[in-house]
């Protein structure tokens, strides 16, 4: 499977191949879809403004000078971040030197890191999808690629000198737009429109470029620093920089990993296409050991 076969990977995983006609539930998605990138206001019923807190700390965890009083002072403030962070350095994974009994030294024990890691993992989990039936079907194929993702493009990211957390955000955030769509699915089938199942070419050909514009819509929505949308840019073109090299690197391999994981291709395919992506290196094959932990991890 060569690099330019990989436009509509996620959604070939995602859903099984139709006919290449739009059936009722695709056009109903479609039009969803398009509503929202017509009229910016259609947005905020299918995804949530980002908090203040979440904006400052984004803020100060790209600072690579950040004090640890700092964080645990903002961190603090959001009662539900602040138990995660506690909850996490006190589990089997981290409780090596005792019990952490405040924040402060929770955040210390955890290191910018894994206060990245947290942090961002829960900005994304108040807009991936939660209904049960829905999350089953296809959130879940979304969020644990957004963790792959974010794995994969921090350690690209830090091979080419750019800060981990940076590379990890950009991974996990890069597909808030399928998640956009996913719900806009939902609410195809929630109207009763349920004659056909989506996965016609067509389909996921508009659905993988329209998820990627929604993505940078959202960046820019969200006033994120401009390295950040500007990387989601760069993947409708020809990836320039170091983020933008990385994201795109990273996609590709997470959603290779998934077909390969769902039987779509064969060992002997993923490890063609990694190594013709030049991506089979130490990155990679510390991926392909925590792989199927990441989801548990976080």
């Amino acid at each position: 499977m060569q690099a330019s076969d990989l436009r509509t990977a996620f959604c070939d995983a995602m859903f099984d191949s139709t006919d290449n006609n739009l059936n009722p539930v695709e056009e109903q998605a479609i039009f969803n879809v398009r509503s929202i990138l017509n009229d910016p206001n259609n947005l905020s019923s299918y995804i949530s403004p980002l908090p203040i807190l979440q904006i400052k700390l984004l803020q100060l965890l790209e600072n690579p000078e950040v004090e640890f009083h700092e964080l645990s002072s903002l961190i603090d403030q959001d009662p539900a971040l602040a138990t995660r962070v506690l909850r996490t350095v006190n589990s089997p994974m981290f409780l090596t030197r005792g019990k952490a009994k405040d924040l402060h030294s929770a955040i210390k024990r955890l290191g910018i890191s894994g206060i990245s890691n947290i942090a961002s993992s829960i900005l994304m989990e108040k807009v991936r999808p939660h209904k049960p039936i829905y999350y089953k079907m296809f959130g879940r194929q979304i969020w644990e690629h957004s963790l792959h993702c974010a794995f994969l493009c921090r350690g690209f990211s830090k091979e080419q000198g750019e800060d981990e957390f940076s590379g990890h955000f950009l991974g996990l955030i890069h597909d808030v737009g399928k998640i956009i769509i996913f719900n806009c699915l939902n609410d195809a089938f929630s109207k009763g429109i349920l004659e056909g199942e989506p996965g016609s070419k067509v389909f996921k050909e508009m659905m993988s470029e329209m998820s990627g514009d929604i993505s940078y819509f959202i960046a820019r929505e969200w006033n994120l620093p401009e390295k950040f949308w500007m990387a989601m840019f760069e993947q409708t073109t020809e990836p320039q920089s170091t983020l933008a090299v990385s994201l795109h690197r990273a996609n590709y391999c997470a959603e290779l990993y998934l077909l390969h994981e769902q039987s779509k291709i064969t060992e002997a395919e993923l490890n063609e296409s990694i190594d013709s992506l030049h991506c089979n290196g130490v990155v990679w094959q510390e991926f392909l050991g925590k792989a199927k932990h990441l989801a548990q991890s976080i």
